[in-house]
């Protein structure tokens, strides 16, 4: 399980509760970035006496093996009747192979959910190329609009899966109007209520995450700690051949071409927008959908005697990847890339936990010790307060002005579970935080926070490496740029770099030099716009310090409705 799983099941605890689709309390955010994997989710979470991050993980583990259980039939079915019986599963076992696909697999994430949505997506496509399928054309079109549903980047798949689809079961132009209308319908309907609901066009971890740059050294910087650990160019060679060797001397009908070239043509889209917006800070995750996609036609190939050293070939890598290929960071005890600032994943929630297998969010011992620390605070203080976490100092309250109990930090999955729904959970990022996802970072920052995260005791998948390089990234990913003064500089001289931009932020409050600790019992009333300012702009250092993490005073103006950021923002 990992603190983005957790921050799924945050939502899912809020909508059960009847609060609704939120993160927070009262405050409309939609900081899950696939729709259909949270309504998984609450659909099952009413099971009794299960807690939602076993379910979470059972869900996506069955998933997962119905994914590829569909892409191994939909790929014997494309192959059709042959002298051969014997069928190999080439492709499903380059999949196992991976550690990043078993490891997200079961990360409460929505991996299980894309494996399943591809592999019957193809399978349905499969259905309808090679026999006389039953039930209405509309009903495949409703499967293949979902893609956006599952995650907003395969909208890429559904558009090669449409055109497929059409090709396949073309009668003319106006037979196209039922299966277009049906894939749009419930896409269009639920964009009308994100929009409605939220305020928003895209989930609101797109717009923190925003991918609108091109960074495309950091992106092909991202392929290859995917690709050259393992070695993959060795089975993808031999699944070339191998699709080459069943071709040789064979009339190939017009549908195998298309059912071959829609999952090789989304691969490949997919690939290169995550390339172009500079990868992501999961080592692997990613790439997994565009990998799933271009092994779908060999995921089960015919063993004949062209086919049969391919099929060797790709076995005797599976066991060797399977047991012993990883990343060299794997085995760290910060298990992270320091230079291209990528982290596995699992080992670094393991290191993070002390527990092999952590399932649950108080497995955890960062997040349940925050959470007692908090809890604690929460229980003594008669007014609400907002608490800001550091690892040297605990939970530290300052006064809040808008009504709520809040605790801000970096991760918001673990402490959002283990905290009661009524208390906001904050992270500067902007994941499920409003203000902070309409900001952006700037170029030539002194300060050093403008360009990466404050290093605040997070496990080493960290702050470090939430924000994308100059702010841009794929949809729930990102990759963070590294801020060389403050990571050279002792805690003490880190923290006076800071102080001009602190400066700037107790000017636009009046309020006293925060280096000097206010006792946390001294709570007085503030208004609304300096608490909820406060809120959403301030962090914690190391040292216990309070980190302006916007750039400008300028940037930030207050109106009676709260904070409010300038357009350039």
């Amino acid at each position: 399980m990992s603190d983005d799983g957790l921050i799924v099941l945050r939502t899912v605890r809020q909508i059960l509760a009847g609060n609704g689709p939120v993160f927070n309390i009262g405050e409309r955010v939609e900081g899950n970035t696939s729709t259909l994997w949270t309504a998984v989710l609450v659909l099952v979470g009413w099971a009794p006496g299960v807690s939602l991050e076993w379910i979470a993980v059972i869900v996506g583990l069955l998933f997962s093996a119905a994914g590829l259980l569909l892409g191994l039939d939909g790929a014997r079915r494309m192959a059709g009747p042959a002298a051969s019986t014997f069928v190999f599963p080439a492709g499903a076992l380059v999949v196992l192979a991976l550690p990043p696909f078993r490891d997200f697999a079961t990360s409460g994430l929505e991996t299980g959910l894309i494996s399943l949505w591809l592999g019957g997506t193809w399978w349905l496509l499969v259905r309808r190329g090679t026999e006389q399928q039953r039930g209405p054309l509309w009903s495949t079109a409703v499967v293949i609009g979902l893609g956006p549903f599952v995650r907003p980047d395969l909208a890429l798949f559904t558009q090669a899966a449409m055109v497929g689809l059409l090709v396949l079961t073309w009668q003319g132009w106006r037979h196209t109007l039922i299966p277009v209308a049906a894939a749009a319908v419930l896409p269009v309907l639920y964009q009308v209520f994100r929009m409605g609901y939220y305020g928003l066009i895209t989930p609101n971890t797109a717009l923190a995450k925003e991918a609108s740059e091109a960074l495309w050294d950091s992106g092909w910087a991202y392929f290859g700690d995917f690709t050259d650990p393992y070695f993959l160019w060795i089975p993808v060679a031999a699944c070339l051949l191998t699709g080459f060797a069943l071709l040789w001397r064979k009339t190939v009908s017009r549908r195998v071409v298309v059912l071959v070239a829609v999952p090789v043509i989304a691969g490949v889209m997919l690939v290169a927008y995550v390339v172009r917006v500079g990868g992501d800070f999961m080592h692997g995750r990613m790439l997994l959908p565009a990998t799933f996609c271009l092994l779908l036609p060999v995921m089960a190939i015919r063993v004949t005697k062209l086919t049969f050293v391919p099929v060797v070939v790709v076995a005797a890598w599976a066991v060797v990847a399977g047991g012993w290929l990883r990343t060299p960071y794997a085995g760290l005890e910060e298990p992270i890339d320091d230079q291209e600032v990528i982290a596995d994943e699992r080992a670094a929630y393991v290191a993070a936990s002390g527990t092999e297998h952590p399932i649950l969010a108080r497995d955890f011992r960062l997040f349940k010790g925050m959470a007692d620390d908090a809890n604690q605070q929460l229980a003594a203080q008669l007014n609400p307060v907002i608490l800001v976490y550091a690892s040297s100092t605990g939970c530290v309250a300052y006064p809040s002005a808008n009504g709520r109990d809040v605790l801000t930090y970096f991760n918001i999955g673990g402490p959002g579970m283990l905290l009661p729904l009524d208390v906001w959970v904050r992270d500067p990022i902007g994941l499920a935080n409003p203000v902070a996802a309409h900001s952006t970072t700037c170029q030539g920052d002194a300060s050093g926070t403008a360009n990466s995260p404050v290093r605040t005791g997070r496990s080493p998948a960290s702050a470090r490496s939430r924000r994308g390089r100059g702010g841009a990234r794929p949809v729930h990913a990102g990759r963070p740029r590294r801020d060389p003064h403050h990571a050279q500089l002792p805690a003490h001289q880190g923290n006076a770099r800071l102080r001009p931009r602190a400066a700037d932020l107790r000017a636009i409050l009046g309020e006293p030099d925060p280096f000097r600790r206010p006792k946390p019992t001294a709570l007085r009333p503030e208004p609304r716009e300096r608490a909820n300012l406060r809120l959403t702009l301030l962090a914690e250092t190391p040292s216990g310090s309070i980190v302006d993490h916007q750039p400008s005073r300028a940037a930030v103006r207050l109106t009676s409705q709260g904070a409010a950021v300038s357009p350039r923002l």
